[in-house]
């Protein structure tokens, strides 16, 4: 009978257990660096949208916030 640490880390060291590690862990990475691509455009996009509308009202955020909270006050 074998030592069960022994098949145990023979399981472990199996190539088709590190070939699906691999895999998942492939399939993993090229869904977070999609993802972060995803997020970044839209982060981007969305701040482009914003500096786009502040230079055609010729007005920064800083004065556009301050209007809003006197209009809150009012």
């Amino acid at each position: 009978m074998e030592n069960r640490q022994a098949v145990v880390r023979r399981q472990i060291t199996s190539p088709k257990l590190t070939a699906w590690l691999r895999s998942k862990a492939l399939t993993a990475l090229i869904v977070l660096i999609a993802g972060s691509l995803i997020l970044l455009w839209s982060t981007g996009a969305t701040f482009t949208a914003e500096e786009a509308s502040v230079q055609s009202s010729h007005r920064t955020p800083s004065t556009d916030f301050a209007a809003r909270i006197e209009a809150a006050i009012r």
